[in-house]
């Protein structure tokens, strides 16, 4: 199966705008928080970035690589995040 360039762009720009994303939602809960809790809270925004990174990597290479559907979930004969054959 061929690599799509569309798909492949589609997935680039939507992880880039997720990553660009995260700051501003830190900045969103640290304007809610009160002063003595606003260090903690955009540092817990921000963390997600290098802890959800490899997550997301795993689970849609895994995905991707599979040839079923995402819907599926693992329901039928083969488990979307194991590897094709």
């Amino acid at each position: 199966m061929a690599i799509d360039t569309g798909d492949t762009a589609w997935m680039l720009i939507s992880s880039a705008l997720v990553l660009l994303m995260t700051p501003g939602l830190a900045l969103f809960y640290g304007g809610m928080a009160r002063r003595k809790n606003l260090l903690s809270t955009i540092m817990m925004s921000l963390s997600s970035i290098p802890l959800g990174m490899p997550v997301w990597w795993f689970l849609i290479t895994r995905l991707a690589e599979s040839w079923m559907p995402i819907i599926s979930l693992g329901l039928q004969r083969k488990s979307p995040l194991t590897f094709p054959k």
